[in-house]
C-alpha cells in the first residue's frame, strides 16, 4: 500500500492499496493526530513504528527504564500495542534495554545515593515489572559489596546527629543533677524520652526498607555510642 499527498491545496492524501483504488482522507491540519495515533481514514501511517521506536529511544535517553516502564510509556502516548511489541522486541535485541542490567543499576542506587534498604528496593523494584528471580539477584549482589548495618547508619544522617545529642545532652543533665531520674529503659519521665528518641530513629529505618535485625543492631551501637 502506497500513501501519497495529492495537493498541497486540499492536503488529501492518496492510498493505492492492492486493487488499486484510490481513497481521498482530508488532512485535519487544525487538530492533527497525536503523537503515535497514526490514523488517515480507516487505515495507518506506515511510519508509525519509526516514530514509536524514535520515541522509546528519547525515553531511554533521559533515564535507563525496564520493559514493563518504557512499555507502559509508550502506550500513554498513544501507540498501538502491536507496534510497542515490536519497538520492545527491537530494543531488547538491540540491547537497549534488559531487565537484570537495570535491576542492579536501580538497586546500586538506591544503595549508594538514597542509603535504602533490601525491602524498599524489592518494592521498587517490583512496582517497576521486575521478577522476584531478577530482584533478589541484584539485591544479594549489591549488599555483598555493601554493609547493610553500615547503610543503615548513614541512612540516619543528620536524624541521628540531632537526636542523638538530644539525647547526650538529657543523659548529662541527668547524671549532674540527682533529682532528674537516670535514663533507664522504660523507667520514669527519662526512659520515656530516652523510648520515644529511639522509636523515631527505628520507624525511620523500617521505613526505609531496613530489616528488623538491622535495626536491632544499629539501635544498639547508637546506645553503646551515645552512653544512654
Amino acid at each position: 500500500m502506497r500513501v501519497g499527498v495529492r495537493s498541497k491545496k486540499t492536503n488529501r492524501y492518496t492510498i493505492d492499496n492492492e486493487s488499486s483504488q484510490t481513497l481521498g482522507s482530508r488532512k485535519d491540519t487544525k487538530n492533527p493526530p497525536l503523537q503515535g495515533e497514526g490514523r488517515v481514514g480507516m487505515g495507518f501511517y506506515p511510519d508509525e513504528f519509526k516514530t514509536a521506536y524514535s520515541s522509546a529511544l528519547n525515553l531511554l535517553s533521559i533515564c535507563d527504564r525496564s520493559v514493563k516502564d518504557l512499555r507502559e510509556r509508550l502506550s500513554q502516548k498513544g501507540f498501538t500495542e502491536g507496534s510497542v511489541n515490536k519497538v520492545i522486541s527491537k530494543l531488547l535485541s538491540e540491547g537497549y534495554i534488559n531487565d537484570e542490567l537495570f535491576a542492579y543499576k536501580f538497586t546500586y542506587e538506591a544503595v549508594k545515593r538514597k542509603k535504602f534498604g533490601p525491602d524498599l528496593i524489592k518494592q521498587g523494584l517490583k512496582e517497576k515489572g521486575i521478577n522476584k528471580e531478577i530482584t533478589d539477584e541484584a539485591v544479594s549482589r549489591i549488599f555483598k559489596e555493601y554493609d547493610e548495618k553500615d547503610i543503615a547508619r548513614k541512612a540516619l544522617g543528620k536524624r541521628l546527629s540531632f537526636r542523638g545529642k538530644k539525647l547526650e545532652v538529657r543523659s548529662k543533665k541527668s547524671e549532674a543533677n540527682p533529682a532528674i531520674p537516670p535514663f533507664v529503659q522504660g523507667g520514669g519521665w527519662g526512659g520515656d524520652f530516652r523510648g520515644k528518641e529511639l522509636r523515631k530513629l527505628s520507624d525511620y529505618l523500617r521505613r526505609r526498607g531496613f530489616s528488623y535485625d538491622i535495626i536491632r543492631d544499629t539501635i544498639r551501637e547508637i546506645e553503646k555510642e551515645y552512653d544512654i
